[in-house]
């Protein structure tokens, strides 16, 4: 019997320092500061080359003289949109020589 109201005892002991604990709630103080503008400061800094992802070779289908270039390496261009001039005056005096040829054989 004494076993038994010694083990009842202790377990109100446990209890009683476990309830008394639960109601505890710890504080912690802090101080609140003002907010400041300032000058930002890089975080990270680096070299390297800059490397595209798409390139393209274009070539004439005719060769001549260029005598324009209307943009520059690294330009960004659109489908259709010009980008050189060749000297057409050879081509020019071909098709006029060959209108006349077709025009006389017409004739």
């Amino acid at each position: 019997m004494a076993i038994v109201v010694s083990i009842a005892v202790i377990h109100l002991m446990v209890a009683v320092v476990w309830w008394r604990t639960q109601g505890v709630i710890l504080v912690q103080r802090v101080t609140a500061i003002s907010s400041r503008s300032s000058a930002a400061t890089p975080l990270l800094q680096g070299t390297g080359y800059v490397i595209a992802r798409r390139q393209a070779t274009v070539s004439a289908q005719v060769s001549g003289v260029l005598v324009q270039l209307l943009i520059e390496e690294g330009d960004t261009v659109k489908a259709g949109q010009v980008i050189a001039r060749f000297d057409d005056s050879a081509l020019r005096t071909e098709f006029k020589t060959a209108v006349v040829s077709v025009e006389a054989a017409a004739a």
